[in-house]
């Protein structure tokens, strides 16, 4: 992730009126939501190997397809690089096919919507992982992962 696009994403997110230390995926994707004046309807979906994610933009809501075979940290990590994609209003229709990938994102599009999701992620990882009295990497991670989803277990 090249340095300007990572602050260019970091003052993007700080110009948001959202509280970060409340973050939930599907609490971010309501906020969304009021803020396009349209629903995100997230969809799992059996997705060619190349694609953890696919953000189809209609008329009256978006929809956000995610890879179902894999773990939910990866679900989570995908969704929000949707996200990322509807909240710079990418134009969500620049997929072209490629001979070495089926699917090729239009790079600098598709960098910013990675560095938000990677950015958000350490903003809700950080405090996650200082609430954990201890060491242990586990109880760290499913810390974050109920922190991320609002969920225990």
């Amino acid at each position: 992730m090249s340095q300007p696009v990572k602050q260019q994403m970091e003052i993007f997110l700080d110009s948001l009126d959202y509280d970060f230390e409340q973050f939930t995926v599907e609490g971010f994707a309501c906020w969304l939501e009021r803020r396009r004046g349209r629903p995100i309807v997230f969809v799992e979906w059996e997705l060619p190997p190349d694609v953890p994610g696919i953000w189809v933009a209609c008329e009256e809501c978006d929809y956000v397809y995610y890879d179902a075979d894999t773990v939910p940290i990866h679900h989570t990590h995908h969704r929000l690089h949707e996200l990322g994609h509807i909240l710079r209003e990418h134009s969500g229709l620049s997929f072209v096919v490629n001979g070495d990938a089926p699917w090729r994102a239009d790079d600098r599009e598709d960098v910013e919507a990675e560095a938000l999701a990677a950015l958000i992620q350490k903003r809700v990882w950080r405090p996650a992982a200082l609430a954990v009295t201890d060491d242990d990497f586990v109880n760290s991670v499913e810390h974050y992962m109920e922190a991320i989803t609002g969920s225990s277990g």
